[in-house]
């Protein structure tokens, strides 16, 4: 047992200094030492508890969010979020709400930056917060973006029967089509919630940057946020890092 978590351990090490960048198995394999299979079981255990995530066959593995949960700092993906960063404070800024970007991982929506207004937007203020997809716009707009084939997961998933699964897929095909999502809530009679807009790098959705805000309507601030996203997703294209 302490054998298997010290291999883990160089795992982890060796996707750590790759700066967020995908590494092979056979990569992985020759840096640490380890035999292909078990190389593979660790890396199953360490997908599971998140602390790697798997990017395809391809690419290999890299490290996954759950290593920054340990401590609650640091930023997953953050290349993402030092190119999307000044833009988000502009945005912030400008409507005096809170603003945030966000990935997918595992059917999760995993908020990797954010700038805080005065209110809170989450209990907690660490830049990265896990929660369902389904729960927030940004969620729901990474999802209606996806493609067919990898979006089905995530309908089958929150579906409970065919008539919910029917109106699902057309709320995200709708969502997909005018060009952001909003989810609302009304506590002690105040209506809040979040509304978001997809990012693309190479015509590819990458991220979502979303809004939180607290005084009733979303939508009067999609002018800056399609604004922002524009200039955030024109800011990807040119970095070669993402």
């Amino acid at each position: 047992m302490i054998a298997s978590v010290s291999k883990a351990i160089g795992i982890l090490q060796l996707l750590a200094k790759e700066d967020g960048q995908a590494v092979s198995l056979s990569r992985i394999c020759e840096q640490t030492g380890l035999h292909k299979s078990t190389a593979s079981h660790l890396l199953a255990t360490l997908v599971e508890e998140n602390m790697v995530e798997h990017v395809s066959r391809r690419d290999g593995y890299r490290i996954g969010y759950g290593t920054f949960l340990l401590t609650r700092f640091g930023s997953y993906q953050h290349k993402i979020s030092e190119v999307a960063r000044p833009v988000l404070r502009w945005l912030s800024k400008k409507t005096g709400q809170s603003t945030l970007i966000c990935v997918l991982c595992d059917q999760k929506r995993i908020r990797i930056d954010a700038v805080v207004a005065d209110f809170p937007l989450e209990p907690k203020k660490e830049n990265i917060f896990v929660e369902d997809a389904c729960d927030s716009a940004t969620g729901l707009i990474l999802v209606a973006n996806l493609p067919e084939y990898q979006r089905m997961p995530y309908v089958y998933a929150w579906s409970k029967d065919d008539n919910d699964e029917a109106q699902i897929r057309s709320a995200l095909e709708d969502a997909e089509k005018r060009g952001y999502a909003e989810c609302t809530k009304i506590t002690d009679g105040v209506r809040h919630g979040g509304v978001a807009v997809p990012l693309f790098k190479a015509k590819k959705c990458v991220a979502a940057l979303g809004l939180a805000y607290f005084d009733g309507d979303g939508k009067k601030y999609l002018p800056h946020m399609l604004i922002a996203a524009k200039e955030i997703s024109r800011r990807l294209d040119f970095s070669e890092e993402v």
